[in-house]
C-alpha cells in the first residue's frame, strides 16, 4: 500500500501530464504556410514579390504559375512563409496597412 495521499498522487500525475504536453509543443515545428495573391501584373517577377514581402517578414519561397502556351504569368502567385504567424504579419502590413 502506498503512503502517498490521493491528493499528492493527483498533483504528481497532473505535473507529469503538463510536462509531457510542454515537451510535445516544443517538438512541433511550425509548418510552412502559403498566401495566395491574385490580380498581379503579368510582368511581375519572383524577385519583385520576394523583395516586397521580405520587407515585413521572412519569406520561404515565391511561386508564380506560368501559362503553358505563352510562358507568361497567369496573374497570381503563392507566397510561402515559414509559419502562419508570418502570413498574418505580412497580411496586416500589406493589405490592412498597419
Amino acid at each position: 500500500m502506498s503512503s502517498e495521499s490521493p491528493e499528492r498522487r493527483d498533483r504528481d500525475r497532473d505535473r507529469e501530464r503538463d510536462r509531457d504536453r510542454d515537451r510535445d509543443r516544443r517538438k512541433k515545428k511550425s509548418q510552412p504556410c502559403s498566401l495566395f495573391v491574385r490580380n498581379l501584373n503579368l510582368k511581375i517577377r519572383v524577385d519583385d514579390l520576394k523583395d516586397l514581402f521580405s520587407k515585413y517578414t521572412k519569406v520561404r519561397d515565391v511561386y508564380i504559375p506560368l501559362d503553358h502556351k505563352t510562358g507568361e504569368s497567369r496573374g497570381f502567385a503563392f507566397i510561402e512563409f515559414y509559419s502562419k504567424r508570418y502570413v498574418n504579419f505580412s497580411f496586416e502590413y500589406l493589405v490592412i496597412g498597419f
